[in-house]
């Protein structure tokens, strides 16, 4: 099946704001975007967001998982979703203790031949001075991934735990690179540590990325890290579980050896 999806937009000042921020970053931060000559037609947020815009493109990306529960395959594709928003708009924020627009009226997201998201296109005009109230990083929370979650949860007939669980590890991998790399200021460093373990949203709602993603044991190694909420990859046929991320005992132990 094909979907309906939007004409590429014509590249403008905001996509070379993004690009002039993650300069001197690991090139595949600025891999994962795409300019107005991309041929390819992409998906803007915004309509993924309104009610009925994921169906097409959940359907699509199940058939190549068939068989499977639609739980599984929304988490799945969520992942993919959630990793090329997350990762070069925060890279860009983070370091300048700035946020970036990150509007889903200002983004397409571009599928590849089964719905799997592949890149993303800024498409709005001039970028505009953002206001927040704790954390640069909070306009692109409050503006995209809450609604955008509430949308897959909806459309995907799965728990938002489990979604908030897919965005909260590359957010907390990302602010961990980037505190190695030496990338953050000070500010930025209480602003990510704010942004993952507030114990509430400026709006007063309890904030969904707190404990989604910690750590069992000293010191932090790598196979410390796991997940609160499982992702559901376990459920797909020929899909590689996340191993010790996994908060399932017995995967975390396979993993481990």
């Amino acid at each position: 099946m094909s979907l309906p999806n939007t004409a590429p937009a014509t590249p403008r000042a905001l996509d070379l704001q993004i690009r002039t921020r993650l300069a001197g970053q690991p090139d595949w931060l600025a891999e994962m975007l795409v300019g107005g000559e991309d041929p390819r037609n992409g998906h803007l947020c915004a309509d993924l967001m309104a009610p009925g815009g994921l169906d097409a493109v959940l359907r699509l990306f199940g058939e190549n998982h068939e068989g499977a529960a639609r739980p599984a395959v929304s988490s799945l594709w969520s992942q993919h979703y959630f990793a090329l928003l997350c990762l070069p708009l925060i890279a860009a924020a983070l370091p300048h203790d700035e946020p970036v627009a990150g509007a889903p009226e200002q983004i397409e997201m571009i599928c590849d031949e089964i719905g799997r998201p592949v890149a993303l296109r800024l498409c709005a005009g001039s970028p505009q001075a953002t206001s927040w109230d704790e954390t640069p990083l909070d306009p692109l929370l409050q503006g995209h991934l809450l609604p955008m979650v509430a949308a897959i949860a909806r459309a995907g007939g799965i728990s938002a735990r489990v979604l908030w669980g897919n965005a909260a590890h590359y957010i907390e991998w990302l602010i961990g690179a980037l505190k190695e790399q030496g990338r953050l200021s000070e500010t930025g460093q209480r602003g990510a540590e704010l942004f993952l373990h507030r114990l509430s949203l400026p709006d007063g709602q309890p904030n969904p990325l707190r404990d989604a993603i910690h750590y069992q044991g000293l010191p932090p190694a790598p196979e410390c890290r796991s997940r609160k909420t499982c992702c559901l990859r376990y459920l797909l046929p020929n899909v590689p579980t996340c191993g010790t991320l996994c908060p399932r005992p017995e995967i975390r132990a396979r993993a481990l050896g």
